[in-house]
Order: structure tokens, then C-alpha cells, then sequence
């Protein structure tokens, strides 16, 4: 599957001022030098990004000097592809924590012949990871920071309940193939990433009033965010129980009581649809969401409309 990082998502980053946070990590190119200073820091970045929510690191993007904009992606600081090779960054991610964390992808990213940054994609874990320096880390304001022996044991406890995340998919359905007209849908999916089955899961999806279609009865104001709605799902089904037909040659569908549907290990669930306006032009919308499962710890996080545009589904 083709990535979906380019150098065009790197640079809406910088031009939006895209701050870092705990699944968004910003490194210059003097990050990746071959001493042990900078390999034990790499294994410090990464491993508490495996034991806190997973998330991503790039590498070859300054961040401002001016503490006011600390945190802000200032611009592009190229790496030189001869000197620091993605092959030597998996080496060094490999070699110096341990365990080894499975799944980390790196992707590199062209900027001329010479110069490349490095998109490090890593897991969330389901043990805790112990860096170069025989210490454990974790994401912690902007930073790592040196985790509390009960972080630890919570980290080990992950092993005990289930993973879940949300996907979420921009899907665009023709409606009038003359005149162009479109319907455009989120579909939220939730997928069990764990080893254990999760047999209780619900969530909630905030976006901006604006790009949802009103008539959606499934949406209601938020309490929250001003000028938001908010979209409640769970993994509960209905079964049919049967179809009597009304007469007029349509049937009418008899449900069973709602039940829980359980989310096997390594499967997703079937999705839901949250309906957005018709022919919409706002992409750059920030959605909000939260999402509880079992006996696990909640989680919450955001994105941007926009950054589902390049994997748009055509339904």
C-alpha cells in the first residue's frame, strides 16, 4: 500500500503550525548522528513513544529557538541520505531498546538526491520498553520523561485488556453524474489491536457543525465545544429476526434486542457512518473523539479532516 507520507503533508504541517503533542514528535537533522549521546536519545524518543500511545517522530523538521514557539515546526532541515541511511535508523532503534518494539515503520522522504527526512511510525506497545540507558520513558509534555514504577506495571497490564483504536475513512459517493454532485461520509471502525477480546466498547465523535448534515438524526449538540456536534457508537447489533412485507412490495424488517458484538483479537468491526454536508469544500476541520473499551483506560485524540483526503473512498 502506497504511504501517505509526502513531502506536501510534511510541509502542511509547517505551514499550519501543526504543534507537537503526544502522538507528534518534531526532530532536527542533528538528531541522527552516529555517537552514542544521540543513539541513547533516539532510544529514549522512541521507546517512550511505544509505551505511552504510540505516535510519530519526524525527523529533519527545526523547531523555532523563540520558547514561545518551542514546540512549532519552524521548517524542513534535511538529512543527508549518505550519512544516516534509513537502514542505520533501524539498526539503532533495534540494537538499543529492549525488547525490541514491533511494527515500528519507517518511511523515508525525498527532498533531493542528498536529502531526505525519516518518518518513524510507532506502535502503541502491549509491554513496556526499556531504552539504552537501562531506563523507561514515557511522553510526557512535549518530551521524555523517566516513568513512576506504577506506569510501569500499568504498561505491563495492557497484556490483560484489550487494545482498541478508532479508524476513521473519508468516503465520497456520486449522486448526480451530471452536475457532479457528491454525499460525503466518516466511517468509524474500531479495531482490536490487542490480544485479548474486547466485548464492551463505545466512543464518541465531535466534529464542527458546519460539515455535518443536519437531517442526521444520529447527531446531537455537544455539550462540550462550542459550534461542535457529537456522534455516539458502540459495538451493540440488531438481529433480524424477520421481513413481512406491507403490501405495497417492500418489507418491513422485525429486530431482536440490541447485544454487544464482541471485537475479536487483530479484527475490526463494522463501521459506521457519520453523514457530512453535501459537495464539501471545508477540509481543514479539526474532529475530536474519545473512546472507552472494557476495563481498559480511556483514550482520546483528534485529526484533521483534511489529512483523509488523500485516501479518499469512492463508494
Amino acid at each position: 500500500m502506497e504511504s501517505i507520507w509526502k513531502i506536501d503533508r510534511i510541509q502542511s504541517y509547517i505551514d499550519n503550525k501543526v504543534e507537537e503533542s503526544i502522538q507528534l514528535d518534531y526532530k532536527a537533522a542533528n538528531a541522527l548522528q552516529n555517537i552514542p549521546e544521540k543513539k541513547r536519545e533516539i532510544s529514549k524518543d522512541v521507546s517512550a513513544m511505544a509505551n505511552s500511545a504510540g505516535g510519530v517522530i519526524i525527523y529533519g523538521i527545526k523547531e523555532f529557538d523563540d520558547p514561545l514557539k518551542k514546540h512549532f515546526p519552524e521548517k524542513i532541515d534535511p538529512i543527508k541520505r549518505k550519512v544516516i541511511s534509513k537502514e542505520w535508523l533501524e539498526q539503532v532503534i533495534g540494537s538499543n531498546i529492549q525488547p525490541k518494539i514491533e511494527g515500528v515503520i519507517i518511511t523515508p522522504i525525498s527532498i533531493s538526491n542528498e536529502d531526505v527526512l525519516y518518518v518513524a511510525e510507532i506502535p502503541q506497545s502491549l509491554t513496556v520498553h526499556q531504552a539504552n540507558d537501562k531506563r523507561y520513558y514515557k511522553r510526557y509534555n512535549f518530551e521524555s520523561a523517566p516513568m513512576e514504577d506504577y506506569e510501569v506495571k500499568d504498561i505491563m497490564n495492557r497484556s490483560k485488556n484489550p487494545l482498541i483504536e478508532l479508524n476513521f475513512d473519508l468516503l465520497q459517493k456520486l449522486i448526480n453524474a451530471n452536475e457532479g454532485g457528491y454525499e460525503y461520509y466518516l466511517l468509524v471502525r474500531m479495531q482490536n489491536k490487542g490480544n485479548v477480546i474486547a466485548n464492551y466498547v463505545n466512543y464518541f465523535v465531535e466534529l464542527p457543525e458546519r460539515i455535518v448534515y443536519n437531517d442526521d438524526e444520529s447527531l446531537m449538540m455537544s455539550e462540550g465545544r462550542s459550534g461542535y456536534k457529537f456522534f455516539f457508537g458502540d459495538n451493540t447489533i440488531r438481529d433480524v429476526l424477520e421481513e413481512n412485507s406491507n403490501g405495497t412490495g417492500d418489507f418491513i424488517s422485525k429486530y431482536g434486542p440490541s447485544r454487544f458484538e464482541p471485537i475479536l483479537p487483530r479484527l475490526i468491526s463494522r463501521g459506521k457512518r457519520i453523514k457530512l454536508v453535501k459537495n464539501l469544500h471545508h477540509w481543514d476541520q479539526q474532529i475530536f473523539w474519545i473512546l472507552q473499551a472494557d476495563n481498559a483506560n480511556s483514550k482520546e485524540g483528534s485529526f484533521n479532516l483534511k489529512d483523509l483526503l488523500q485516501n479518499m473512498k469512492f463508494v
